[in-house]
């Protein structure tokens, strides 16, 4: 069985929490991940919500306020409240200072002035003000005293200093013997304001009903009501902020993609008019997963490559294996030559003796060995053919290593800076490299050993597949289609860019766009369920306040765009709200009033001035309400009307308190606690004897007393008449109304009570032994006769049994139908 709620609470993001994960676990599969979305971002926003030490698990009571300087409170005034469900009331005629001490308290509360009854900041104007002070003083300071109900030892002290320019708020936290100041930029103040806004502790009736003049009004003011609000603004702002992040990614994505594709067209064209071979087309797939971008770049031959600005002729490696080829040639018929192992010098010098000994008459001594004889010359001569093949061995290798730079180190170097950055062939490059370096560097005789033995070692190293590949890479590194790829790399990185900082947010855009769905329909579902419960609570209190009319509510929902309101009469007929006098829209208006005083974070409730334009029977209905909310919290009502206290007294709990508000001369605001009537008639008319009774009491002064206390056994007997009274239906309560109006004398009074209370009741029985204390001695017909008529002093003598026994009078009618 499901309990229907008494109040209505402020939503908090932990029970939204709650409510998402509800949802989340019947979801259906294609939903999954939209309500994992919403899930995720409530958790966060609950996790990093402002610090709610101030809010949560709190119910804070009112015990004490003191004003100093604000509006009308210009010396220092003061008013201590039960911590406890109670009802305080402060009465006083209009201009007494009992705005300013509601207004005082919210001021506190709100850390501002000049804001709404439903939190819309007021426009300056010639009835409203940001500046609160009175009689413009520097600065006027307000101290609002809280206990937490839930546990006494935690307490909050907040002081509200109220300047030209705007208020300066800073409290004291005492928790369990821990002491916290909390400055004025205190991170718990968020907190503590979503929640003073969502269930306002102080509600000024007469300015609430000023601000309802719009539909639009109306809506405000009934979602502030449903206490969701904060919540689910602040959780709506989250979503909407996600989602227009997610397509914002998405359309980025989407528009680099379209300008990558259309720079790539461009350069694919370009290449295709040059004549570059295989420019196939790139398919623009919509991926968000990193496997698939690598597979999409892989497929498509995208990669970093460096434009270079160096030309290497297509057959650059055939041209230098070639000159390998042609340098290991050259330096094989040097070595085989028959004198390779004489040096050229050495041979070209035997060259030149050969020449020069033609024709001429030979030596007998050898030139070279020194062995006597003429044989040398002819062996000499002989040998020439050998020494010529080496001679021109030798000339053709040096001129071939000759050509080293033009045809090896210049070439080398630039296929090595031409080959991409990111090559794979990094130690075939180095070898490449070092090989070059070490043959540029030697600048010897072009047949030194060393230069010999470098140009080998590069000759081998070329003829090698590595090399092929490092020469082929070069080549295409710098041919027209590299340019191209290039191209089409210049055109796709930006886009890669973009994808990879937007892809994660891009990729749940789909998904966001279904959580937006999905949390309208779930806040619009809220918000039906909020707004039954709270028209479950505001029905009864508008029926018992428009009982005798017979006017209630038949529906209240509030939904996101717009508010409905409908009234029906008690033939349930609607009944247009423009059509109800003044006093049933009060009626109407209180109704939300008196749901949102028994919510939220506060155990007390101050309601200013509730009874604005309401007859009897209303102010009697509200009166029955207001001692019913105060059952269950501290309830402070300010009122000018003296017939609501009265009916508050009919219906109060044992916790009551009456302040008679007024001010003394120079502004200054008086609280003077405040008996019932009858009371203070008695008490008035003790002053009076005593008084009397040592100046020496006349006739007149006989008479007044007694006047006096026929009018306190009036004042009771009104008492009991509205206590007796109020239960009862509507036309029957004015019916009697108008009955005991007509019963214009105590006695008559009586004679009405003896008539419409059964013999056999209680009641009846409690009302005659009451009665028998003022008539078995005659008392009430001397008190009927000193106000009915003018006979004779009574006598002085009898003056003070009379008043004790007025005062049991009246203490007995006081307890009677209780």
């Amino acid at each position: 069985m499901t309990v229907q709620p008494t109040t209505i609470n402020e939503f908090s993001l932990r029970e939204l929490v709650t409510d998402l994960e509800a949802e989340h676990v019947g979801a259906k599969s294609q939903d999954v991940a939209a309500w994992d979305l919403l899930v995720n971002l409530a958790k966060t926003l609950a996790a990093d919500s402002d610090d709610d030490t101030l809010v949560r698990g709190r119910r804070w009571m009112l015990t004490r306020l003191s004003a100093h300087g604000f509006r009308g409170a210009v010396e220092p005034v003061a008013v201590n409240f039960d911590a406890h469900p109670s009802l305080t009331v402060l009465h006083g005629e209009n201009g007494s200072g009992k705005s300013s001490l509601a207004e005082a308290v919210r001021v506190a509360l709100t850390g501002t002035v000049g804001v709404a009854a439903f939190g819309v900041e007021q426009k300056d104007g010639l009835w409203n003000s940001n500046d609160h002070r009175s009689r413009g003083i520097p600065s006027s300071e307000i101290v609002v005293n809280l206990v937490d109900d839930h546990d006494p030892r935690c307490r909050l002290t907040i002081t509200a200093r109220v300047h030209d320019t705007g208020v300066e708020r800073t409290a004291v936290l005492t928790d369990n013997g821990t002491v916290t100041p909390l400055a004025s930029d205190a991170p718990e103040w968020s907190a503590w304001g979503h929640a003073v806004l969502a269930n306002p502790p102080v509600l000024a009736y007469a300015e609430l009903f000023n601000e309802l003049r719009t539909g639009k009004e109306l809506h405000t003011w009934l979602t502030r009501c449903l206490s969701i609000d904060v919540a689910t603004k602040l959780f709506d702002t989250a979503v909407t902020n996600a989602q227009t992040e997610a397509k914002s990614a998405h359309d980025r994505i989407k528009y680099a993609r379209q300008q990558a594709q259309a720079s790539v067209e461009s350069a694919d064209a370009a290449a295709i008019a040059d004549e570059v071979g295989n420019v196939t087309a790139i398919t623009w797939d919509e991926f968000y997963e990193e496997d698939e971008r690598d597979a999409w770049i892989a497929r498509h031959d995208l990669q970093k490559r460096v434009r270079q600005h160096v030309e290497l002729p297509a057959d650059q490696l055939e041209q230098l294996m070639a000159w390998a080829q042609e340098f290991k040639g050259r330096l094989s018929d040097f070595n085989s030559s028959a004198a390779s192992e004489l040096t050229p010098a050495v041979i070209a010098q035997l060259i030149h003796l050969d020449q020069a000994l033609a024709g001429k008459q030979a030596h007998d001594v050898c030139p070279v060995c020194g062995t006597p004889g003429k044989e040398w010359q002819k062996h000499l001569h002989a040998r020439m053919p050998d020494f010529d093949a080496t001679r021109i061995a030798t000339e053709a290798l040096r001129r071939h290593c000759r050509l080293r730079t033009t045809r090896l180190v210049d070439p080398m170097r630039r296929v090595i800076a031409t080959l991409p950055a990111t090559s794979e062939s990094g130690s075939v490059r180095d070898t490449a490299a070092a090989l070059t370096d070490e043959i540029a560097a030697i600048s010897a005789d072009e047949l030194d050993q060393r230069l010999l033995l470098a140009l080998t070692e590069w000759s081998d190293w070329v003829a090698t597949d590595a090399a092929a590949e490092l020469i082929t890479t070069a080549i295409n590194s710098a041919d027209r289609r590299h340019q191209w790829l290039c191209e089409r790399w210049d055109a796709v990185e930006p886009y890669l860019d973009v994808w990879n900082r937007d892809r994660a947010d891009a990729a749940i855009a789909v998904s966001w766009n279904t959580a937006r769905n999905r949390w309208n329909k779930h806040l619009n579902g809220l918000r039906t369920a909020r707004s039954q419960t709270f028209s479950d609570l505001v029905a009864p209190k508008v029926a018992a306040l428009l009982a005798d009319v017979g006017l209630k509510v038949d529906s209240l929902e509030v939904l996101k765009g717009k508010s409905t309101l409908e009234i029906v009469d008690s033939a349930g007929l609607p009944v247009d709200l423009s059509h109800l006098s003044a006093g049933q829209r009060n009626a109407l208006i209180l109704g939300p009033v008196l749901v949102a005083a028994e919510g939220g974070l506060f155990g007390f409730c101050i309601l200013d001035d509730p009874v604005h334009a309401f007859d009897e029977f209303r102010v009697d209905q509200l009166a029955a309400t207001m001692t019913s909310i105060a059952g269950n919290q501290a309830l402070v009502i300010t009122t000018h009307d003296g017939r609501f206290v009265e009916y508050l007294r009919v219906h109060a709990p044992s916790a009551f308190t009456v302040f008679h508000t007024h001010r003394t001369g120079n502004g200054q605001i008086v609280l003077d606690p405040a008996d019932s009537p009858w009371l203070t008639v008695l008490t008035h008319a003790d002053r009076l004897h005593k008084m009397g009774t040592k100046a020496g009491l006349s006739d007149a002064g006989v008479r007044d007393i007694e006047s006096l206390l026929r009018m306190a056994a009036d004042a009771v007997l009104e008492a009991l008449f509205l206590r007796l009274n109020s239960p009862q239906p509507a036309p029957d309560r004015l019916a009697a109304r108008s009955e005991f109006d007509d019963a214009m004398t105590t006695k008559d009074r009586i004679k009405y009570f003896r008539r419409i209370l059964p013999t056999t009741a209680p009641a009846r029985g409690d009302f005659d032994r009451a009665c028998h204390v003022i008539t078995k001695d005659g008392y009430l017909d001397r008190w009927s006769d000193a106000t009915h008529s003018t006979p004779g002093a009574g006598s002085p003598g009898d003056l003070p049994d009379q008043l004790i026994a007025a005062r049991k009078f009246c203490d007995a009618i006081d307890k009677v139908g209780r």
